[in-house]
């Protein structure tokens, strides 16, 4: 006897791969979407740093008023989730950014320049590449031994990406 078609066994067995295949994807594309969610967060900081560090040495005009030609300013906030891009003397902001889905841990560990360092943390440019750091009311400049670890966090599954700034401020992702 010839039949043509497939029978049930060979049907559920078909679909149960498939199942499986799925199922492996859809765990590896969750696993990909969280890393890009702290790799995002980490390349916008460091976006806006050497946005800061480019403005300051540049001599950019902060809102167009030329009194206000330096310094630049990049503002960790409290909140975790948020910086602000400040310019001129009177460090009056430019641009707040906001970290999808990921924040920066509160200790922020490195040089002893300032101790303990913690958010709200500033970084400050200077036209001459003086680098300036600020947390928690002291104020210190940090020369070339300068080099801060600023953990990024993803709010979701807790997975984190650091990035480091140092010597003058070269911001290295690791």
């Amino acid at each position: 006897m010839h039949s043509e078609g497939y029978t049930l066994i060979e049907l559920l067995i078909v679909m149960t791969i498939m199942a499986m295949v799925g199922l492996v994807g859809y765990v590896n594309y969750k696993q990909f979407s969280a890393s890009q969610i702290t790799t995002n967060a980490v390349t916008q900081i460091q976006s806006i740093l050497r946005l800061a560090q480019s403005n300051a040495t540049s001599s950019v005009l902060c809102n167009d008023n030329p009194a206000s030609v330096s310094p630049w300013s990049l503002s960790f906030n409290a909140n975790q989730t948020s910086i602000t891009l400040a310019c001129g003397p009177s460090n009056s902001p430019w641009k707040t950014y906001n970290l999808e889905n990921a924040k920066i841990d509160n200790s922020i560990a490195g040089s002893t320049c300032i101790s303990p360092a913690t958010l709200p943390f500033t970084i400050s440019y200077s036209n001459t590449s003086v680098l300036t750091f600020s947390s928690a009311g002291s104020t210190a400049t940090c020369l070339q031994s300068a080099s801060w670890i600023f953990t990024v966090r993803n709010i979701n599954d807790n997975s984190t990406k650091s990035f480091s700034i140092s010597k003058g401020g070269a911001v290295n992702v690791q």
